[in-house]
């Protein structure tokens, strides 16, 4: 049995405040190097995606589960299609309402050769984004040429009708006519606003496809059967409820936004904890918000104990160092206690055991010649405890100026029956054991 000292002890506040925003300093440092190096983390976490990838699909091939595989990629392959089939429908309908000839022939013509790439290679990506586009650019785009070329079709004929009444009427008739074909033209105006109502309704269209809404696709149909005298009656019954759904996707946009940029400030974050915990991060695809909001909780809650952890040992050696006791080494066992070796003289040492709880022990322990220690060794390595348990206030005085109180200590008097000795020879192998599992 040694002599030593043992009890616990607890970190000030204000100490302790003083660490954690050390912490949250270093994180901020690690934040912004995670955010210029996250191309760098992204390739990294995509190679090994594709390193899992392709184990995890030799796997499959070994054990016979490729099919689960191909029935994945074949639902792909029908929700694909099915969305492809939706896109065709709203085309056709556009191009069949089109009532501009030669739009509607170049339309028309578009929409046969998606139609007949449909038919010949299937629903591909490729075809899903030639509709998208058609339907998002192209067609928004013609009917808008539709427009122009409408007005000026009815400008042409209406300065020819004019030139016609100058010819064979009087003054007094021009007058007349000229209002006449102002007014014919306010009439006309009223298209204009009908397309735009259709566009906004296609628009609404192709943002439910995401939402698995049905609003506008509804609001479309009764539309598209809409009569042309009944089309200003229809499109002030509902011109409210089409600016509410706009409305209601602008905030959708604003709030998906919202969440991609706490999303890459949260994966910033986990990023840096993981460099500064020296762990390995799990692939970002794979978690959820929730989940690494609450792993990055608890790496910080480690990043925080390891600097306690740090500050102690640092603020234990400072101390013993101010006192003659010099720090020899240091290691961690498997239960999570820190060892911390210092240098007495070279008849004694002193170990500091300190656990992750809070608790320490001091344990003075002197160092024989031979295997077995004389008694003349046992009375210099008893006088040298004396001498250190008697300097035991003046140590906790002085941890505690640095923000460390102990409390609760318990003291094993040394003698010559109780103190330990280690045999030097032993001590030496211990150490280079310790090298030599320390080797890369």
């Amino acid at each position: 049995m040694s002599s030593y000292a043992s009890g616990e002890y607890y970190i000030l506040v204000n100490n302790l405040r003083n660490i954690v925003q050390q912490c949250e300093q270093e994180l901020q440092q690690a934040e912004r190097a995670a955010t210029q190096n996250k191309q760098e983390w992204e390739k990294m976490l995509q190679q090994r995606a594709k390193k899992q990838a392709e184990l995890i699909a030799q796997a499959h091939k070994i054990s016979g589960e490729v099919m689960a595989q191909e029935l994945h990629a074949d639902t792909q392959r029908k929700v694909r299609t099915q969305r492809v089939e939706s896109l065709l429908h709203q085309a056709e309908k556009i191009v069949q309402h089109c009532e501009t000839e030669g739009i509607k022939d170049f339309l028309r013509e578009r929409l046969r050769v998606m139609q007949t790439s449909f038919s010949m290679f299937g629903a591909t990506t490729e075809i899903k984004q030639q509709l998208e586009q058609f339907l998002q650019r192209e067609v928004p785009e013609a009917q808008e040429k539709a427009r122009q070329m409408a007005e000026q079709k009815f400008t042409e004929e209406a300065l020819q009708g004019q030139h016609n009444l100058f010819s064979n009427v009087e003054d007094t008739s021009l007058e007349f006519v000229s209002l006449r074909t102002k007014e014919e033209q306010k009439q006309n105006a009223y298209i204009s606003p009908w397309q735009s109502f259709v566009e906004k309704l296609q628009k609404l269209c192709l943002q439910e496809e995401e939402l698995g809404e049905k609003r506008a696709q509804i609001l479309l149909k009764e539309a598209e059967r809409t009569v042309p005298d009944c089309r200003n009656l229809f499109l002030l019954n509902h011109q409210a409820e089409v600016e509410d759904l706009e409305k209601a996707y602008v905030d959708l946009e604003a709030a998906r936004k919202m969440q991609a940029e706490r999303t890459d400030k949260l994966q910033n974050r986990y990023l840096a904890l993981c460099m500064l915990c020296r762990v390995r991060p799990a692939l970002l695809e794979d978690v959820s918000d929730v989940e690494l909001e609450k792993e990055c909780k608890a790496l910080f809650a480690r990043f925080q104990k390891e600097k306690e952890q740090q500050y102690v040992t640092n603020a234990f050696a400072e101390v013993l160092e101010s006192f003659g006791i010099d720090f020899e080494s240091m290691q961690t066992d498997d239960l999570g206690q820190m060892q911390m070796r210092y240098h007495i003289s070279a008849q004694a040492e002193l170990q500091v055991i300190r656990s992750d709880a809070g608790a320490f022990e001091m344990q003075f322990s002197g160092i024989s010649e031979g295997e077995q220690a004389s008694l003349d060794e046992k009375r210099q390595v008893v006088e040298q405890a004396h001498s250190f348990c008697k300097r035991l206030p003046q140590i906790a005085e002085a941890l505690r100026k640095r923000g460390i109180v102990f409390e609760q200590v318990g003291l094993q008097e040394p003698n010559e029956d109780t103190v330990a000795m280690v045999p030097r020879f032993t001590r030496s192998q211990m150490f280079e054991t310790k090298k030599a599992r320390e080797l890369p």
